[in-house]
């Protein structure tokens, strides 16, 4: 009874059910469990994929690709989308990671300098 509680299977419906009735049900709450998972799993490493993509070409200096360019289907026009302060915030942001990455760039270089792999 506990497991079809987790389920959110109602007590009443869990004692009106056959024994392959309920079988029937927690394989289905299993499967969607799995699925569910699973695109958690893969949730998790497309962000970490993507995240290690876009601060490589922001360390590489190479530009990162817009969101309309990854993602055609779920854009909107530029114009409407998103309020003003957001673009802003998000100008703020990108203006501070270039400003980081060109640091750390420079910084890497005179490393690199000192150490006779860079002329």
């Amino acid at each position: 009874m506990p497991y079809a509680l987790q389920c959110g299977l109602a007590y009443d419906d869990y004692w009106d059910m056959s024994p392959y009735e309920q079988k029937l049900y927690f394989e289905a709450y299993a499967a969607k469990e799995k699925r569910k998972a699973e695109e958690i799993a893969l949730t998790t490493y497309n962000i970490a994929k993507m995240t290690a993509t876009f601060v490589g070409s922001v360390f590489n200096g190479k530009p990162v690709p817009a969101y309309d360019t990854l993602f055609p289907q779920t854009s909107t026009s530029s114009s409407t989308s998103g309020t003003v302060d957001e673009k802003m915030e998000a100008m703020k942001v990108t203006a501070y990671m270039m400003d980081f990455a060109m640091k750390h760039n420079a910084q890497r270089h005179k490393k690199l300098e000192r150490v006779g792999e860079v002329k």
